[in-house]
Protein backbone atom coordinates (compact mmCIF):
# COMPACT_ATOMS: atom_id res chain seq x y z
CA UNK A 1 0.00 0.00 0.00
CA UNK A 2 2.68 2.43 1.27
CA UNK A 3 4.48 1.86 -2.80
CA UNK A 4 0.65 2.94 -4.79
CA UNK A 5 0.55 6.03 -2.37
CA UNK A 6 4.18 6.66 -3.37
CA UNK A 7 3.68 6.11 -6.97
CA UNK A 8 0.45 8.55 -6.93
CA UNK A 9 2.07 11.14 -5.21
CA UNK A 10 4.89 10.81 -7.83
CA UNK A 11 2.58 10.85 -10.34
CA UNK A 12 0.63 13.94 -9.15
CA UNK A 13 3.95 15.59 -8.86
CA UNK A 14 4.96 15.04 -12.00
CA UNK A 15 2.08 16.24 -14.03
CA UNK A 16 3.14 19.69 -14.68
CA UNK A 17 5.84 17.77 -17.11
CA UNK A 18 2.23 17.13 -19.66
CA UNK A 19 1.38 20.55 -19.47
CA UNK A 20 -0.03 21.91 -22.86
CA UNK A 21 2.30 23.40 -25.25
CA UNK A 22 2.56 25.04 -28.69
CA UNK A 23 4.02 22.76 -31.23
CA UNK A 24 4.22 23.90 -34.59
CA UNK A 25 4.77 21.14 -37.59
CA UNK A 26 6.12 22.90 -40.93
CA UNK A 27 5.48 20.36 -43.91
CA UNK A 28 5.10 20.63 -47.67
CA UNK A 29 2.57 18.92 -49.80
CA UNK A 30 4.25 16.84 -52.68
CA UNK A 31 3.28 14.23 -55.15
CA UNK A 32 6.08 11.61 -56.65
CA UNK A 33 8.59 14.16 -55.35
CA UNK A 34 7.42 17.49 -57.05
CA UNK A 35 5.72 20.35 -55.18
CA UNK A 36 1.55 19.34 -54.84
CA UNK A 37 -0.56 22.15 -56.75
CA UNK A 38 -3.94 21.70 -55.61
CA UNK A 39 -5.41 23.42 -59.36
CA UNK A 40 -4.00 20.11 -61.28
CA UNK A 41 -5.64 16.65 -61.32
CA UNK A 42 -3.53 13.28 -60.67
CA UNK A 43 -4.16 10.13 -62.94
CA UNK A 44 -3.36 6.33 -62.37
CA UNK A 45 -3.16 6.56 -58.45
CA UNK A 46 -3.04 3.37 -56.21
CA UNK A 47 -3.58 -0.28 -57.48
CA UNK A 48 -6.97 0.46 -58.68
CA UNK A 49 -5.43 3.48 -61.23
CA UNK A 50 -7.71 6.27 -59.69
CA UNK A 51 -7.55 9.72 -60.23
CA UNK A 52 -7.80 12.54 -57.95
CA UNK A 53 -8.45 16.19 -58.22
CA UNK A 54 -7.73 17.92 -55.24
CA UNK A 55 -10.82 20.74 -53.96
Amino acid sequence: MKHLLAFCAATALASPAFAKQPVTINFTAEMDGKAFPCTETYDNLGSTDGTLQPL
